[in-house]
């Protein structure tokens, strides 16, 4: 997987890291430091995920080629569907300009523009089980 950020772009697949095109050297420690400080998780909530550069949406992203408002992502009930809307430079899912609202699922990459997003979907743990009391 690539994630670009202004004139970089950091391979994690193929543990590198390229300015303009270029390779350059890191070390392994500095490789890891720098996965950690480029991957951010984003908890959604229930219901609608405004994606964009605006400070009022849900997920902002500070990217010049990302529209105030670009796309969203619908969660209910489990079910995660991403809409594009009506964003300048468009939403890929995978390689796939989106042209009407699709589904979601686990390892998905979305592009907004040119920023990559990975969607993840984490784990729910379960509630507590009531036990049946104990009458001793």
């Amino acid at each position: 997987m690539r994630i670009r950020f202004g004139a970089f772009v950091l391979d994690r697949s193929a543990r590198q890291l390229r300015r303009n095109d270029e390779p350059r050297g890191l070390k392994p420690k500095a490789f890891e430091l720098l996965e950690l400080l480029v991957e951010r998780t984003i908890p959604l909530v229930e219901g609608e995920n405004v994606i964009g550069r605006d400070p009022d949406v849900t997920v902002q992203i500070d990217a010049a080629g990302v529209s105030r408002r670009h796309a969203r992502i619908l969660a209910e009930h489990g079910r995660f569907t991403l809409e594009d809307l009506g964003s300048k430079n468009g939403t890929y899912l995978g390689e796939a300009r989106l042209e009407r609202c699709a589904e979601l699922k686990d390892g998905d990459e979305l592009r907004l523009g040119q920023t990559l997003v990975v969607f993840r979907i984490r784990n729910q743990v379960a509630p507590t089980a009531t036990e049946p009391s104990r009458r001793t």
